[in-house]
């Protein structure tokens, strides 16, 4: 399909376990299919990203070894991330053995560079997850938007960006003191910031991967008119490799995922803008 890359296979759906989906950015595919890989012993932990609690606006990752790990990994984190510490950390952990990574398109990408010239981690990555993405903000923008609310981010313990289940689309912040403020996203102070893109990083600027191409599976919210008004998630799914099909279908013949087939079409009416504009970049590119 033309801006997503090769893809084997596409689905929409979720996670079997309610606990997950309804903690997830969607359908918790990626949270679901992590916890169950750990749990048949797949993978003996995961390379996620989880808010940062030095300053709430920032992620950072972590190796994930435990179900209650995995789960402080499945919301979304609205900053530039990264995906280097976890991987030092499983790399020097004799341990561990196989790990799967998640990361945004630009970081999967770096990562496959990295392991075409590191035999040890190449031997622990097993499975990488994508997280389709159109663009990012920088950590400021939250700070700004928490000022806009009458918020002082020391005065913030955590900021949920996806709250509430799926639909309708809020954000939640906790405060020191025990607080929760909750958002609607459509005309806040988040929202406009996230749509100025004011704050965009400059590497997002530059990048033509939406679908993380190079990553075994990718995953996006599935914005169709058919799942409006639900709070319970639906994602998207898509494979890239053999690999990414095979473990998927594995882990719907599991009952890990519940998953019907879905199309090209789908994909593109959920997320035409974000791939629109970068294909726009892919051609400026090759210009």
């Amino acid at each position: 399909m033309n801006g997503v890359g090769i893809v084997d296979k596409i689905w929409i759906g979720h996670a079997t376990n309610q606990t997950i989906r309804l903690n997830s950015s969607s359908g918790g595919i990626v949270t679901g299919s992590l916890v169950a890989l750990l749990e048949s012993g797949f993978i003996d932990g995961a390379v996620v990203n989880v808010a940062d609690p030095t300053f709430v606006p920032n992620g950072k990752s972590i190796l994930a070894k435990t179900m209650d790990e995995l789960m402080q990994s499945s919301k979304s984190i609205y900053c530039m991330t990264e995906i280097s510490r976890g991987l030092n950390v499983a790399r020097y952990d004799d341990d561990i053995k196989r790990i799967a990574v998640v990361g945004l398109p630009c970081q999967i990408s770096k990562l496959r560079r990295m392991l075409d010239e590191d035999d040890a981690m190449r031997r622990k990555v097993v499975i990488c997850f994508g997280i389709m993405c159109g663009h990012n903000m920088q950590s400021v923008a939250t700070v700004k938007a928490l000022e806009e609310s009458g918020i002082n981010v020391v005065d913030v313990k955590k900021v949920t960006y996806r709250a509430h289940g799926w639909y309708p689309f809020n954000y939640a912040v906790e405060m020191n003191n025990g607080m929760i403020k909750d958002f609607a996203w459509a005309g806040s102070p988040l929202q406009k910031m996230w749509d100025s893109l004011k704050y965009m990083p400059s590497i997002c600027k530059r990048c033509s991967d939406f679908a993380a191409e190079s990553a075994d599976i990718a995953c996006c919210d599935a914005w169709l008119d058919r799942y409006r008004g639900t709070q319970e998630g639906y994602s998207i799914v898509l494979t890239h490799t053999k690999l990414g099909t095979d473990v998927i279908e594995d882990l719907i013949h599991k009952n890990a995922l519940k998953l019907e087939s879905g199309t090209a079409d789908d994909l593109y009416r959920s997320n035409y803008l974000q791939i629109d504009r970068k294909l726009a970049i892919k051609e400026m590119r090759n210009e």
